[in-house]
């Protein structure tokens, strides 16, 4: 009864976290609560204290306390001021097990609100706990019966970037009707443009800044000098930087990764001072708040903050520079973005932007080499890969023939057309001494199966292999995301199961065509000089087109004729990893 007359605390929710959390195992913070290193918390918990916060946005980078945040927030609201609240995370699976391995230990290490935690601990379920001064429900953005029943008075939102498209309408449903209703809405940064970035663009568009030692210029850690969706504004100098000489090159001018970490510093983007990694630490105890919309920051705050706000020396400069060369290198030498992509929203916490929408005529031209339709690398380049594609079509095939270097680089030696004969096929196969060949599963006529059901056959006959494009953006293998998978198939006549045979995710490779390969950004990919003009034409037949709205983060629409394109695709998904190469040298 004495608890129930007391009034609520007077501390603010950072104090009052310092007062009674203890972190354990599971968090990086781990122990006695203390918010000095840790200015994102802070800011956080200060702007979802405040009554007339109608909804917080932070888009951050992986692993800095951005789930933190949230469950101290919860926290504070259970034992000073209680409402019916909802946590949702992407998937019900992935609630249940938060729930179980920190969400609920984090509950019962808090004296303060384990008292008005439910003394059975079988009333713990995965989807309720009944606390005695509010119900906590936990629930995953997938179905829609969850997102549209009972309303809450707070509602937080987790790991935003996993969550289905439309999924975040729905869930806001449950505070609409609800007295001074709340939203936490917190993830790792995903695509440009997608529902994450679209709040945090509409609300306050708030930056932490910290103070030059050396001219006191306030500033937010920022990786690079280039303009991003976070960033706009390009600048001279500012960020990570680090010597490029023979202290960080070895003698064959590679990186030495080790020599790059132990001698990056922070640039001023004012003075240009070099802030070593030891003061970093010392710079979050003094941040500051920079709203770049203020009129949205009382009802609508929205934050951004990335690893450097992180104390943990292993997230530092240092690791920073090393983390972003080993994915240019990634990008440079096998034309793989995921390393690349990892680094920008998992550890910089910035959207992952397109390169490009469409290729330009610029872009192809860049890519002519000092070579004729027909000329082949030279013996001494190395091992060379010989790759035929088929682009199967009514009445006849198109085809590209590339050769591929060991280390990725790639050119154009054929481009053409046939009649639709796959014994013709195998005669210009073996006349050319190709041994992989690659062509599209997908039926031109698909009312006439049995033109599947013969190049099916054929690829079983002569060891060629059968690829076909899908709509989805990736695979899983186990835990692993994949680009392509073996998918084998009945031919469709008797027994016969043709195992050679895969799905590849089209809009991840033409993403990976026009942003790196034709952009520049990968290996070496070469066209003739005398490049047939049906192949230029066929080759820009895609354009990238952005997303009508929040979870939609657009497609790539064809507009043209993509007989050349669709060749290219199939070749970039064949060599795109070394045990695929490897296998398929060996066949045939």
């Amino acid at each position: 009864m004495a608890e129930a007359i007391l009034p609520p605390s007077q501390m603010t929710f950072a104090q009052w976290a310092e007062a009674n959390v203890r972190l354990d195992h599971t968090s990086y913070i781990q122990g006695a609560l203390s918010l000095e290193f840790y200015p994102q918390l802070r800011a956080f918990l200060a702007h979802a204290q405040r009554r007339r916060m109608k909804r917080i946005t932070a888009i951050t980078s992986a692993q800095s306390a951005k789930t933190t945040a949230v469950m101290l927030t919860l926290l504070a609201r259970i034992a000073e001021n209680p409402t019916p609240a909802m946590w949702v995370s992407a998937s019900t699976e992935k609630a249940k097990e938060f729930a179980k391995r920190r969400l609920y230990p984090f509950i019962l290490d808090c004296e303060k609100v384990r008292r008005l935690a439910p003394k059975d601990r079988s009333e713990w379920t995965g989807r309720l706990v009944q606390f005695a001064s509010m119900d906590l429900m936990i629930r995953g953005a997938v179905s829609k019966a969850d997102m549209t029943s009972d309303p809450v008075g707070l509602l937080i939102c987790d790991e935003r970037r996993e969550w289905r498209p439309g999924m975040i309408e729905l869930a806001r449903k449950r505070i609409v009707t609800f007295g001074n209703a709340q939203e936490l809405s917190i993830g790792t940064a995903g695509i440009k443009d997608d529902s994450l970035h679209r709040d945090y663009e509409s609300g306050s568009r708030g930056l932490l800044l910290f103070t030059c030692p050396a001219c006191q210029h306030r500033q937010p850690f920022r990786f690079g000098k280039k303009a991003t969706p976070i960033f706009p504004e390009q600048r001279e100098r500012g960020g990570v930087v680090w010597p490029d000489d023979e202290r960080t090159r070895n003698a064959d001018g590679s990186w030495n990764m080790e020599a790059v970490s132990a001698s990056a510093h922070y640039e001023c983007e004012a003075c240009g001072h070099l802030i070593p990694e030891t003061q970093r630490i010392a710079l979050l105890r003094d941040v500051t708040e920079l709203h770049r919309t203020p009129k949205r920051a009382e009802e609508f705050p929205s934050l951004h903050w990335n690893v450097s706000y992180m104390p943990m020396a292993s997230l530092g400069f240092g690791a920073q520079a090393v983390e972003f060369l080993s994915a240019t290198q990634a990008l440079k030498s096998t034309g793989d973005t995921e390393p690349l992509k990892a680094f920008v929203c998992d550890s910089q916490g910035e959207p992952w932007e397109m390169l490009a929408s469409r290729v330009e005529a610029s872009d192809i031209m860049a890519r002519v080499g000092n070579y004729r339709t027909g000329e082949k690398f030279h013996e001494s380049a190395g091992t060379i890969y010989n790759v035929l594609t088929v682009d199967r079509q009514k009445g006849h095939l198109v085809y590209v023939w590339r050769q591929w270097l060991k280390g990725g680089a790639s050119r154009l030696i054929e481009f053409g057309m046939m009649l639709d004969n796959f014994d013709e096929l195998r005669k210009f196969q073996i006349d050319r001494g190709i041994r992989n060949v690659a062509g599209d599963d997908g039926g031109y006529d698909e009312e006439d199966t049995g033109n599947v059901y013969r190049w099916r056959m054929a690829c079983l006959k002569y060891g060629w292999h059968s690829f076909k494009g899908d709509k989805a953006d990736s695979f899983r293998d186990g835990q692993v995301r994949t680009y392509w998978k073996r998918s084998p198939f009945n031919t469709g006549v008797g027994q016969h199961v043709l195992t050679n045979a895969y799905l590849w995710s089209k809009s991840h490779y033409l993403g990976k065509l026009y942003n790196v390969f034709l952009k520049g950004e990968g290996p070496p990919w070469q066209v003739p000089r005398d490049a047939h003009v049906d192949y230029l034409r066929q080759l820009s037949a895609y354009e990238f087109v952005p997303g009508s709205g929040p979870g939609d983060p657009g497609e790539w629409k064809k507009k043209g004729h993509d007989h050349a394109a669709s060749c290219e695709l199939m070749q970039i998904a064949f060599a795109d990893s070394a045990s695929i190469i490897e296998k398929f040298t060996k066949e045939n």
